[in-house]
């Protein structure tokens, strides 16, 4: 989860900054508040699409870009949801 002050723009800012080559778009799914999400915090649900038009990426690869991506949205007081 996210504060609510956080804007996507500030995320896909996070997420380009990591600057990682094979990261073609990363684009907002669905938002989500209230339920069990705490007040003032709202639930992101986004889609990276990772590429590469020279090889087969790895698991071990989009593992790893994937927790940078985690870390840099936990860089603006984002959580993951469990």
């Amino acid at each position: 989860t996210l504060p609510d002050a956080v804007t996507f723009e500030q995320v896909e800012e996070a997420v380009h900054k990591l600057r990682i080559a094979e990261l073609r778009n990363f684009t907002p799914v669905e938002i989500f508040r209230g339920g069990n999400i705490s007040a003032g915090r709202y639930s992101l649900l986004a889609r990276a699409r990772l590429h590469s038009a020279e090889r087969t990426l790895r698991d071990d690869e989009i593992a790893r870009w994937s927790d940078q991506i985690v870390k840099a949205l936990g860089g603006l007081g984002g959580t993951l949801r469990s």
